[in-house]
């Protein structure tokens, strides 16, 4: 065989091989890219799934977002919020760098309406994609590079075992995450080790980076909406009585236009009944319990402020304990379970 005829022949074992592969993965269209409209979830990697379903799969389905770090992600299923299809891009360990690279580009692609923020320090404490899991080579890479195999791996390990699907029921951005549910002095003990202090620092880029992302939304005729993520009394006393609290807030309203962008403080007093109730919680994020009131709370300002629709206030409670309830109604803190011994 000349070698002319070698290379001819090794190329079409290549193409040979590939060709099937690229195909199948061209038909799956597992992010929304090329051809389907069907829904869409994730299944791992969540940054390279949200950020590619950015292009297509968000924009053509939905007409809002609602974009923060993991306080906004887990179990916050923005089915939730009425009178929109709001998908939750939100990442868990996403900063506004990474944020704005998904969410500005599905901005720029569609016709929205609603842009809610999650404010939290945690988003902007650090600057610059993290890892390689954003990078728009995956645009192609979702044909031919490792992706798709990360894709296969990650739906034959939810057909083996269903049960822990985390990321079941995510059409709409948000994971099925079960955190851990904590005794008492687990509770305070895990929020008082990760303070909210440690986080309020900010990096200029990534302050930079979230307003990019606020002026393109109002650029684009998108009605902001931005809510500061409810910390537990626990884990937020430290920066409130330092000051450190104040002054973020002071950086992020200056980000916004707060004559028509809707700002509201889930941090004042009359969240007390969410903030002060360890049920609410789990390691610093929402229980499932709190997570169906900040929702709520969400859907009413939503409601009042962009529908004109009056409806009751989702707090102060009756009673000063919000989340605490029977077995099962996704609290974060249960009293049965006996402390752990050290």
């Amino acid at each position: 065989m000349t070698s002319r005829r070698y290379v001819l022949a090794l190329v079409g074992l290549v193409l040979g091989l590939i060709t099937p592969f690229i195909a199948y993965n061209f038909i799956a269209d597992d992010f929304g890219l090329f051809w389907s409209a069907s829904p869409k979830r994730i299944w791992t990697l969540e940054k390279t799934s949200k950020y590619l379903m950015s292009y297509r799969y968000v924009p053509r389905n939905f007409d809002g977002l609602l974009v923060g770090p993991s306080f906004s992600d887990g179990l916050m299923d923005t089915r939730a919020i009425e009178g929109y299809r709001v998908y939750n891009l939100s990442m868990d360990g996403g900063n506004a760098t990474e944020l704005r690279s998904a969410a500005e580009n599905a901005l720029q692609r569609g016709h929205f309406k609603l842009l809610i923020l999650c404010l939290s320090p945690y988003t902007t404490k650090d600057a610059g994609i993290k890892g390689s899991q954003i990078n728009s080579k995956e645009y192609w890479g979702s044909l031919f590079s490792l992706l798709p195999i990360n894709m296969l791996i990650a739906k034959w390990q939810v057909y083996r075992d269903p049960g822990h699907d985390l990321m079941r029921g995510s059409e709409w951005g948000a994971l099925n995450i079960q955190r851990q549910i904590y005794t008492w002095d687990d509770f305070v003990r895990a929020e008082r080790d990760d303070p909210l202090a440690r986080e309020v620092r900010t990096d200029p880029r990534a302050l930079a980076d979230l307003k990019a992302l606020i002026d393109v939304a109002h650029a684009r005729g998108v009605r902001v909406l931005a809510y500061y993520f409810p910390n537990s009394l626990w884990r937020s006393g430290t920066a409130v009585e330092s000051g450190a609290w104040a002054r973020y807030q002071a950086q992020m309203h200056a980000l916004l236009n707060r004559p028509t962008d809707l700002v509201w403080d889930m941090m004042g007093p009359e969240y007390i009944a969410l903030r002060s109730d360890a049920a609410c919680y789990t390691d610093g994020h929402l229980s499932a319990a709190g997570a169906r009131l900040v929702l709520a709370d969400i859907n009413r300002e939503v409601a009042v402020h962009v529908r004109g629709i009056a409806r009751p206030t989702v707090f102060p409670r009756a009673t000063p304990l919000a989340c605490l309830g029977a077995p099962g109604a996704g609290s974060g803190y249960d009293r049965s379970i006996p402390a752990r011994s050290n």
